[in-house]
């Protein structure tokens, strides 16, 4: 709830003090308000009632796995939870806005990355995350070996 809530705080700023404007912060990054209705980087935008269904898909899916995270497994618990505290947040301001607030611009020159947010930030890292958890992860070995061998 508190990333969701950092997600809602940040977009809610950017609504107020942003709107139609951008700030410079840095030779390659602004804060740029942008509305938007696709997907990421703005794909799809006539599919917006569809991607809705999909953000309330995957938030249940989600929510669904981190229930059945085994304890001892914190980063793949983090990593789902990045995840549907991303899909929530944008699925609140496609529900009540119609669009997902972004607002986050790096840069380089005439070379830009897609305007994006916390939640996205967040998906992002979950899905990083989950990726390295599944690749790095050793499964421990159960079989105790026989400590008593006879001769």
């Amino acid at each position: 709830m508190l990333l969701v809530f950092v997600d809602y705080v940040t977009k809610f700023l950017a609504f107020q003090y942003l709107a139609f404007e951008s700030v410079k912060v840095l030779p390659f990054f602004s804060l740029t308000y942008a509305c938007n209705s696709g997907a990421a980087f703005s794909l799809f935008t006539e599919f917006g009632n569809l991607l809705m269904w999909f953000s309330i898909a995957a938030s249940i899916l989600f929510a669904y796995l981190i229930y059945r995270v085994p304890h001892d497994r914190f980063w793949l618990g983090l990593a789902f939870t990045g995840i549907l505290a991303g899909a929530v947040g944008n699925l609140i301001d496609r529900a009540f806005r119609g669009c997902v607030i972004d607002f986050l611009h790096f840069y380089v020159g005439d070379l830009s990355f897609p305007i994006f947010n916390v939640a996205d930030t967040l998906i992002t890292l979950g899905a990083i995350t989950w990726l390295l958890v599944h690749f790095l992860h050793k499964e421990e070995d159960t079989v105790t070996s026989d400590t008593n061998e006879s001769d």
